[in-house]
């Protein structure tokens, strides 16, 4: 799934990633939530990128299915 903040990966039937760009951003975090109430658990947040236009921060978030 992709929106124009979220972007959202199944890796495979129990592992998902959640990658935005603003910590504080809605829709990722409904995603989490979301997944939470499909039985997912949040393992970890990486941060990537340097900040800038050309290499944004993104955030990725893991979370593996119980």
């Amino acid at each position: 799934l992709v929106s124009r903040e979220v972007v959202i990966e199944c890796l495979t039937d129990e592992v998902a990633v959640i990658a935005f760009e603003e910590i504080n951003s809605k829709f990722g975090w409904t995603a989490i939530d979301a997944f939470a109430k499909s039985n997912y658990t949040f393992n970890d947040i990486v941060p990537s990128g340097m900040g800038t236009e050309g290499n944004p921060t993104r955030f990725f978030v893991v979370m593996t299915k119980d």
